[in-house]
């Protein structure tokens, strides 16, 4: 059991030296480059991206040319010409081809207008156009209200992405910090374990003087075993958290993070929000203006509101100026249509119906979500006050540590004590300072997500500061 917990450490050793190494800043700058969920929103973007320039692309001038040829095989029976099928009786269609040239285009204002030319194997040519241009528009066009409706989603994508960023970088600065605490521990585990095992060879060299009890010299045996245990289960914990670190980073596995405390934390402090300047209601209008959720619950309820907008405006009746010209007739025709929907079985009022519960859900949405941050808010400054507290009680309990640890150290100078007790007192000093750390990593956290609540440019600081740190 011993040989094979030595056979252990030699292996992490050895694994740890040839692994290439990375710092936090190259570890945040990965992930944010690698990580799936932000690589999936990012491509959602592109994705709206691409859609709108496709809207866009579609409002512009489309050409198509078209060429056919036809061969008569049998003209039938002329007194039937006139038949029912129009499709397919084809009384004008002769042997040949031809080749036409379509050139169109949808303007915002509603503008349509379509033209056509066409030349046959007969050296015959024509050409035509028709013009439509509602008179009186309510409401944008059908492109121009996909566009708007696009601008909104993608919008959304943004702020989106700009929070699962903030997320992430919290989420691997805490768990930076806790591969880092880890180390800590297990480095006071082994040190645990090498007083153990002294112990246990000092017990043993009494026990066979049959100085002490078997019982007493189990104890020991007992001792090393919980330490052995200890050290190799902070290990696996390590390596667990290493584990979902590195994939949750996208990282290969012949990349290591390197576990240090990185200056960029310290650079990343100075940004921290010190929400003791203000009262809490100004620290409530700060959140509701920053958060992601909430603008996209603002979006989302200013589309509803359009899209009723939209409706109501549309109307019933459509009114529409037409022309048309062709060239080989010397043809031109202007006219106005106009059109009303007398009835239509109630859709109408059912599709009103349908906007206006989405509209008072969308603001149902915003107003719940307006409370949940308030109480999400109060939650995270309870959570900073606790953490601070925390950190006060462990660094009391610290200087305690450390007034102990001097006294044993002068102590063992003069002889009154072992050098065991003294690594033993030494041991809880280390513990001390470790329990201490985690309380300043904890507030850290507590602080650095206070702070996205009220920042939501807090994505460029970090990028601001990755940056300096870089440059340094």
């Amino acid at each position: 059991m011993l040989m094979t917990f030595i056979i252990l450490i030699v292996i992490f050793s050895i694994n740890s030296a040839a692994a290439e190494e990375i710092s936090l800043t190259e570890v945040l700058e990965r992930g944010l480059n690698n990580n799936l969920e932000i690589r999936e929103e990012k491509n959602k973007i592109a994705s709206l991206e691409r859609e709108l320039k496709t809207i866009r692309a579609q409002q512009g001038w489309q050409v198509e040319v078209s060429a056919n040829y036809n061969e008569l095989v049998d003209e039938g029976n002329r007194k039937d010409s006139e038949g029912a099928l129009s499709d397919t009786n084809n009384i004008r269609i002769s042997s040949g081809g031809n080749t036409s040239l379509n050139i169109n285009r949808r303007f915002d204002s509603g503008l349509s207008i379509s033209q056509e030319a066409v030349y046959n194997d007969q050296e015959e040519s024509d050409y035509g156009v028709i013009i439509s241009y509602p008179l009186f528009k309510g409401v944008p066009t059908e492109s121009e209200r996909s566009y708007y409706q696009k601008e909104q989603e993608l919008l959304k994508a943004k702020n989106s992405l700009n929070s699962l960023i903030e997320d992430k970088i919290s989420s691997w600065v805490e768990n930076h910090l806790q591969l880092l605490r880890l180390e800590q521990s297990r480095e006071n585990a082994e040190l645990q374990y090498q007083i153990a095992k002294k112990t246990l060879s000092e017990k043993e060299e009494l026990y066979q003087k049959q100085q002490i009890s078997e019982s007493e010299f189990n104890n020991s045996k007992a001792e090393i075993l919980d330490a052995e245990n200890n050290y190799l289960e902070l290990k696996n914990q390590y390596q667990n958290l290493l584990k979902s670190f590195k994939l949750e980073l996208d990282l290969s596995k012949d990349v290591e993070i390197k576990i240090e405390h990185s200056k960029y934390l310290e650079q990343l402090k100075n940004e921290l929000h010190t929400y003791k300047n203000y009262n809490q209601e100004e620290l409530a209008r700060a959140v509701l203006k920053s958060d992601y959720g909430l603008q996209s619950a603002l979006i989302n309820l200013t589309l509803q509101e359009k899209q009723l907008e939209w409706f109501q405006n549309e109307g019933r009746a459509d009114i529409n100026l037409s022309g048309s010209y062709n060239y080989s007739t010397e043809r031109s025709v202007v006219g106005v249509t106009f059109s009303y929907d007398l009835f239509d079985g109630g859709q109408r009022e059912y599709n009103e119906k349908n906007l206006k519960e989405n509209l008072k859900l969308a603001q149902s949405n915003l107003e719940k979500l307006k409370e949940n941050k308030i109480i999400a808010l109060e939650r995270q400054l309870n959570t900073v006050d606790s953490a601070e507290n925390s950190k006060k009680s462990a660094e009391l309990k610290l200087e305690n540590a450390k007034r102990q640890f001097d006294l044993a150290q002068a102590q063992a100078e003069s002889g009154l004590i072992s050098p065991k007790n003294l690594k033993q007192q030494q041991l809880v000093f280390e513990q001390s300072k470790n329990n201490y750390q985690q309380t300043v990593d904890k507030l850290y956290i507590a602080e650095l997500d206070l702070t996205m609540m009220f920042k939501n440019n807090f994505k460029e600081i970090y990028y601001e500061v990755l940056n300096d740190d870089q440059k340094n």
